[in-house]
């Protein structure tokens, strides 16, 4: 079994939105996720979703953020004959990449996993797009 390097960026969490003000309300925005049921955000061909709800650990929150490729689907190969041939997806099935993270509320701190799959631009993006 291959063993899985991940690189983990940390980001403080500072307000800039014209309706989170201080750092006690950007706590209490955080909070408010833990019980969140997240909906589906669609940009430039591709969706994200966290489909399920966040997990609580003191003062941490978990979570893995999904981005769903919708568009230029590369073609699946088979290593024996070396048949290149397309992948059979539904119409809203696509190719899925897995971002898992960590808000730190008591530190206000962002833990995210990097590498190919959901920045930590486009998951405040989602947050904020999912918020009330």
């Amino acid at each position: 079994m291959s063993i899985k390097t991940t690189t983990i960026n940390f980001f403080q969490i500072v307000p800039k939105e014209s309706d989170l003000h201080s750092i006690q309300a950007v706590k209490e925005k955080l909070r408010s996720f833990s019980e969140k049921k997240f909906s589906l955000m669609e940009r430039g061909g591709k969706s994200y979703s966290i489909s399920k709800p966040l997990e609580k650990r003191g003062t941490y929150q978990m979570g893995t953020i999904f981005e769903i490729q919708m568009v230029n689907i590369p073609p699946s190969m088979d290593k024996n004959t070396l048949e290149v041939s397309p992948l059979t997806l539904s119409d809203t099935s696509g190719l899925s990449k897995a971002t898992c993270f960590l808000l730190d509320i008591q530190a206000n701190i962002l833990v995210i996993e990097s590498g190919t799959g959901v920045t930590a631009h486009t998951l405040c993006q989602y947050f904020r797009f999912n918020s009330d």
